[in-house]
């Protein structure tokens, strides 16, 4: 009996640690081989326009209070590469942002070396698509840590009661008014910010011609990229949203919906080059079914709901904190919204011939109709 008892746990963790495994690596890891293209946009920008030593937009230097500390003097932190003034070739650019994961090594550095940016020359042949199939074939596809890029922005900086025995590098920068905004956000939305006033600059009577291209072709690089990185996003939230409605799923806030009550279509291909595939739910008809099933309104209204207006409600706002629903969502729905809203600002910046507060940014709830990416779908 007891060796059987020992088997059924066994068996009920295995299945629990692959489910969790699959739902871990279902993000789309490919946004972040293009989020890895876009930095490199703006590092090439700066540096070819002011010199490498305007780098330091995109990697300042660290400089701390005591020698022995952290990331000075490691050689990585350094910020010299061996291009014309000191710059980061390429490869040497995408080596320096990596973070591989605990107990993996780089890959050899040659392997770094071959890598080539979009447009490398002006062959514009070697695609977005392209490079950043060459990121992922080396592993390059990880999260991107502000704190390695900037090494000031630790996470604790970003909390509303950091830890009070840790000393910070820098004052607080939580901001009670854009509570999820994370290091990563902050970053990005500095470092863009700046690229922009770049952009928008008045006086560029003294700047070269190769300046001039240069920053041209960033800017065209850099809105396809954005763009990119916005439909993966969407495509990523589709898929989590879709496994959300489910009540044997392991996600936080997930709904409780029987899949056999779910309509959606399964499978459904990127629209991105190395995107994974998605899922289109028709959120009305599911919402309308599973309210009229006895069993799952039970469940919904356990969790607060009172009609199927506001379960599409949650399903068209998911992950916005500021949704007026009767059931939340999950730390990770929340910060995959703000993260996303960073993007969305960063295209509108790039559109507009003036600066965008991000949270001027539409922020509103969204109603079914006017989210046809998820309600459109037919029946399956």
């Amino acid at each position: 009996m007891r060796s059987l008892l020992r088997m059924l746990v066994w068996l009920s963790t295995r299945w629990l640690v692959a489910e969790l495994l699959v739902l871990v690596s279902s993000g789309n890891d490919a946004s972040h081989a293009y989020e890895r293209l876009y930095l490199w946009t703006r590092y090439d920008a700066f540096c070819e326009i002011y010199g490498a030593k305007y780098q330091r937009v995109v990697l300042p230097h660290f400089y701390p209070d005591e020698e022995h500390q952290k990331p000075w003097p490691e050689p990585r932190y350094n910020n010299r590469g061996s291009d014309i003034d000191n710059k980061y070739t390429f490869g040497e650019f995408q080596r320096r942002i990596h973070t591989p994961p605990t107990g993996t090594p780089f890959k050899p550095q040659y392997k770094y070396a071959a890598l080539r940016a979009p447009w490398y020359k002006g062959d514009k042949n070697l695609t977005i698509d392209m490079v950043a199939g060459s990121l992922l074939d080396l592993g390059l596809n990880t999260g991107i840590h502000a704190v390695n890029l900037d090494p000031y922005l630790e996470s604790q900086r970003f909390y509303e009661k950091p830890n009070p025995d840790r000393k910070l590098r820098g004052p607080s920068l939580w901001d009670a008014a854009d509570r999820n905004r994370s290091s990563y956000s902050y970053y990005l939305e500095r470092v863009e910010a700046e690229f922009q006033l770049l952009r928008r600059e008045k006086n560029q009577e003294g700047r070269s011609q190769h300046a001039t291209t240069t920053l041209k072709k960033n800017i065209d690089l850099g809105n396809s990229i954005i763009r990119t990185i916005l439909q993966l996003r969407d495509e990523s939230s589709d898929w989590f949203l879709y496994h959300q409605l489910m009540s044997y799923g392991k996600l936080d806030h997930n709904l409780g919906i029987p899949k056999r009550l779910i309509r959606a279509e399964l499978d459904v291909s990127s629209q991105v080059p190395h995107g994974r595939n998605t899922v289109k739910t028709n959120i009305v008809d599911t919402m309308t079914i599973a309210w009229n099933n006895s069993y799952a309104k039970t469940v919904l209204e356990e969790k607060g709901f009172h009609n199927v207006s506001e379960l599409v409600k949650w399903a068209t706002n998911f992950g916005n904190p500021d949704a007026d629903v009767p059931y939340g969502y999950s730390k990770q729905n929340i910060a995959h919204y703000r993260l996303t809203k960073t993007w969305r600002w960063a295209l509108a910046e790039a559109e507009s011939s003036s600066p965008i507060d991000i949270k001027q940014l539409d922020n509103t709830c969204q109603e079914a109709e006017k989210s046809p990416r998820r309600t459109g779908i037919a029946k399956t």
